[in-house]
């Protein structure tokens, strides 16, 4: 079908409608509820030449409704999209062939159009879809559901070995697998087509009901056709008000643009309570529409009151029905249970807390989730990664991230993205990329964003000191090849786009500011590979490792004047610096030669710690602060003329000292793509103002990243800004983020968020440097934050953002992970969407890069015959599900047969005849 109508939206499967008005070929559209899938065989578009029976008669034919080809194309259909028809009482049918005989008894109006004149008994309507081969002369031939699976799983696992081929000749590797885990828990989002004009900042989609979705206020939209993100803002049936576009080729929808729309509604909505009628097998819920929901045949229901579930074969607007219930305690339905259809989402259940997740109608070890999986908060907006399995129905995450509240709690709805690869998975399921799927990855950043060409600088900090803020602003502005590294464990992405890249993320802490020195003594201290200016290092600081010396003055960029503190080793030795972020400054009360007080400021209170340094600035010494204790400090100090406090001597606390620092990333824009195979895996670089090789950085129009939230301030005024009308927590806005003042002119960074207010600590760059009421306000995502940590501890942040109305500069993420993908033209259109990916496995040979040496390390397959053992990959294909395997399981025996049902056991595979217990289908790739 595919090539035959040029839809590869639809895939491989479809069958034409009848032909009613016996011109040989198919009728538009057909539909079993109007009796018009019975017909005459459509022969011109199958390229037959008119057959006809004995008797001279052209042959009919009906099909199951779910074949048709005329059916929209988000219909999936697989070898588990059960056959609707039945011949003599054998289900399962997709499609009849019938030879109407000579005319019988009462058969008058030949020729003609109506089935009576030429089938007879059950053959002659459509509507019950039983068929009879001893109704009258009629001759029938048949295909089965197993027949037709058959060719399309010949042409999906050929499909997938030409990917695996293609990828190892220009990779030199194959891609890598996700581990084998329940198929039927895949993605849930809300897909479609926008359905009004072009240029329309508003979505609209006829064939949905938003609203009996669950689609809410502040969900995200993705336009996977414009590469752009878009957060819900008001919600009617048919369509959506967006705000916020951003990272895409024009920012807007156009008429066919693909969406998808990451909420918590949909995921809700699986979620339900069976309704009067519900009995055994069948389940009732008028208050659902199953097709709209997306529910297909092959889905897996549970009865969450029961402990059971099953996999659907007939899916209508209000009634589901499962060949079987399997796994609970009376495996049937009754009015008044829970239920739910299985996805990679769920609900987290009352104990649910923090970074502990509990759902009591999942099985997270059934479900095959492993310790470095990723969760999802959808609710929160938050992303972890599962630390430890502490039960069938609980997990605990190591942290959550970039998220709002970054915990979980009872109602949170979370997901589990599935089909991601693993570095150490050689047999398993095939890793896909799907649009708007989160996965984790490193990568590293490189950038150019200069403040002269319109980047912003943001503080967290009012009282940060200015030797600090310049070097925090040169570090901000560029960085130089290979850029900042993100590890996979602290990085994750979305691809929207081949060439769109959405990813989050924070570098390993490091040291501030380290080296190797090359002299040391009483008063120089010489790095001449640093630039101690450019750095930021000032008096105060602290120099060694263990910090054994003062910085009293910057002498040069590679020389620091200082004072020991205590005996130093000599030169050349690696050492470190802290940094001091803050500064206090007053006149002391001497109490001792070592203590002294001032009641204008209580150190305790500021953060003052032992260890700090305070500055005589009166008699030129310095010291380490040993005690504190309110308004009272005690230091013994050296270097100076008296080293002593005295009554009116001036002084510096210098404190809250940064030993680390580590970057934090928003990245989403649209760019130039390069693909290369580094470490073993596939990976995709992608960049703004590199050019096409994402190599030489020059300066191009960079997009501000909208975070959705804009409006009017409301009073009162000052630095924290009040809109009533604004859900500032439901937009997503975390501190950090960028508030820009449109009317006043200022800036700043968003250090606390409730509701309906954005604190900051400090505006800046603008008339005022305020809100005042009337004020229009924006707020965005800052491209990189610099967070300075004592320990794991941040102290304080300064971010660089690009404003509303843009600015020039570069940036380039590169080695993001770049698995199998449709957009990218690795598997077609319809390969994902039919969740071809669900039915089938490959196994690579222990061999580097999937290479083997015969009878060595090469898979074995083994039939009826003979076995070979040089197969470097293999694909297998599940077919239909056998008498015996319950797919509602997730379990591997209950997809695949014999050697092929012992994927970690051994390297032993199994390729025979299709029979009745036998149907996995093989592809091999020789060495």
């Amino acid at each position: 079908y595919p090539e035959l109508r040029n839809n590869q939206r639809k895939g491989p499967g479809f069958l034409p409608c009848p032909d009613r008005d016996n011109d040989g070929r198919p009728e538009t559209n057909c539909a079993l509820s109007t009796g018009s899938t019975l017909g005459r065989l459509p022969f011109a578009i199958l390229g037959l030449d008119d057959p006809r029976d004995s008797s001279g008669a052209r042959l009919w034919y009906a099909l199951a409704p779910d074949f048709i080809n005329t059916r929209a194309n988000e219909t999936v259909l697989n070898s588990d999209t059960p056959g609707q028809l039945s011949v003599d009482e054998h289900d399962d049918m997709v499609a009849v062939i019938l030879a109407p005989g000579a005319p019988t008894a009462g058969q008058y109006q030949r020729p003609g159009n109506d089935p009576q004149e030429y089938l007879e008994g059950a053959n002659a309507r459509i509507a019950d879809s039983r068929f009879s081969t001893t109704a009258g002369n009629d001759r029938l031939a048949t295909i089965s559901r197993a027949e037709l699976a058959r060719v399309m799983e010949q042409r999906v696992i050929n499909e997938t070995r030409a990917l695996l081929e293609r990828h190892q000749a220009a990779y030199s590797v194959y891609p890598w697998l996700a581990p084998f885990a329940d198929p039927r828990a895949d993605a849930s989002y809300l897909s479609g087509l926008h359905s009004g004009a072009d240029n329309a900042v508003r979505l609209f989609d006829k064939r949905q009901d938003f609203i009996k979705r669950g689609i809410g206020v502040n969900d995200i939209v993705r336009n996977l056709t414009d590469g752009s993100v878009s957060v819900v803002t008001a919600v009617s049936a048919k369509s959506l008000g967006l705000a916020g576009h951003s990272a895409g080729a024009d920012n807007d929808f156009d008429k066919g643009d693909s969406y998808i729309i990451e909420s918590p509604g949909p995921a809700r909505a699986r979620y339900g309570v069976a309704g009067a009628g519900s009995k055994g097998l069948v389940l009732q819920d008028r208050s659902k529409d199953f097709r709209k929901l997306g529910i297909v045949p092959g889905d897996v229901l549970e009865n969450l009151q029961d402990g059971s579930a099953g996999a659907l074969v007939t899916v209508g607007k209000k009634v589901l029905r499962v060949a079987a219930l399997h796994g609970g305690m009376q495996n049937t339905f009754a009015a008044g249970d829970s239920y739910r259809l299985r996805s990679d989402t769920g609900m987290a259940g009352a104990a649910s807390d923090g970074l502990e997740l509990e759902d009591s109608g999942a099985d997270f070890i059934a479900l095959g989730v492993r310790v470095g999986d990723l969760v999802k908060n959808l609710s929160d907006g938050s992303v972890g990664r599962v630390s430890a399995i502490t039960g069938p129905m609980r997990l605990s995450v190591a942290k959550l991230e970039f998220g709002r509240q970054n915990r979980f709690s009872a109602g949170d709805v979370y997901e589990l993205p599935r089909y991601n690869g693993s570095r150490d998975v050689r047999k398993g399921l095939l890793s896909v990329h799907q649009p708007g799927k989160h996965f984790a990855s490193s990568f590293d950043v490189s950038w150019q964003l200069p403040v002269a060409a319109g980047g912003v600088v943001t503080v967290h900090d009012p009282g940060l000191r200015a030797a600090y803020l310049a070097a925090a602003q040169q570090t901000l502005e560029t960085t130089t090849d290979p850029g900042i590294s993100v590890k996979i464990d602290d990085g994750q992405c979305v691809w929207l786009r081949v060439d769109t890249v959405e990813c989050t993320g924070y570098s390993a802490s490091m040291p501030y500011l380290q080296g190797v020195s090359e002299s040391a003594g009483a008063a120089l201290f010489v790095d001449t590979a640093q630039d101690f200016i450019r750095a930021g290092i000032k008096p105060g600081d602290l120099v060694g490792t263990p910090y054994t010396h003062v910085v009293t003055g910057v002498a040069a960029a590679t020389t620091l004047s200082v004072l020991a503190l205590a005996a130093a080793p000599s030169p050349p030795q690696n050492y470190r610096i802290k940094l001091s972020t803050r500064v206090l400054n007053g006149e002391a009360l001497a109490l001792s030669e070592t203590d002294m007080q001032d009641a204008e400021h209580d150190f305790s209170a500021a953060g003052v710690l032992p260890g700090d340094v305070v500055e005589n600035l009166t008699d030129g010494s310095f010291g380490l602060i040993n005690a504190v204790a309110g308004s009272r400090i005690s230091a013994e100090l050296r270097g100076g003329r008296d080293n002593i406090f005295r009554s009116g001597d001036l002084y510096r606390a210098h404190y809250a000292y940064a030993d680390r620092r580590r970057y934090r990333f928003n990245l989403r824009y649209r760019g130039e793509r390069v693909t290369r195979a580094e470490r073993g895996r596939r990976q995709r670089d992608v960049c703004r103002g590199y050019g096409p090789a994402c190599v030489s950085a020059r300066a191009v129009a960079l997009d501000f990243q909208d975070a959705g939230a804009t409006g009017e301030a409301a009073g009162p005024t000052g630095l924290t800004l009040h809109d009533s009308a604004a859900d500032f927590i439901g937009y997503r806005i975390r501190p950090g983020d960028t508030v820009f003042n449109l009317t006043d002119g200022s800036v700043g960074m968003v250090a606390a968020v409730a509701p309906h207010s954005l604190v900051t600590h400090l505006m800046q760059g603008g008339a005022r440097d305020n809100f005042a009421a009337g004020d229009v306000y924006q707020v965005g995502k800052p491209l990189v934050l610099l967070e300075v940590l004592r320990g794991q501890q941040t102290l304080t942040a300064v971010a660089i953002t690009i404003p509303p109305q843009g600015a020039a500069g570069s940036i380039r993420a590169r080695g993001i992970d770049y698995y199998a993908a449709v957009e990218s033209g690795d598997l077609p259109r319809w390969f994902i969407k039919n969740r071809w990916h669900q039915l089938l496995y490959v196994a690579y040979s222990p061999g580097t890069a999937g290479g083997c040496a015969t009878g060595v390390d090469c898979l074995m397959l083994r039939n009826r015959y003979n076995v070979s053992n040089a197969k470097a990959a293999l694909v297998i294909s599940a077919g239909p599900s056998l008498p015996g395997q319950a797919r509602s399981s997730g379990s591997l025996v209950d997809y695949y047969e014999d050697d092929n049902a012992t994927l970690y056991a051994d390297d032993v595979f199994g390729a025979a005849e299709l029979t009745a217990d036998f149907n996995d289908q093989v592809a091999a790739i020789e060495p």
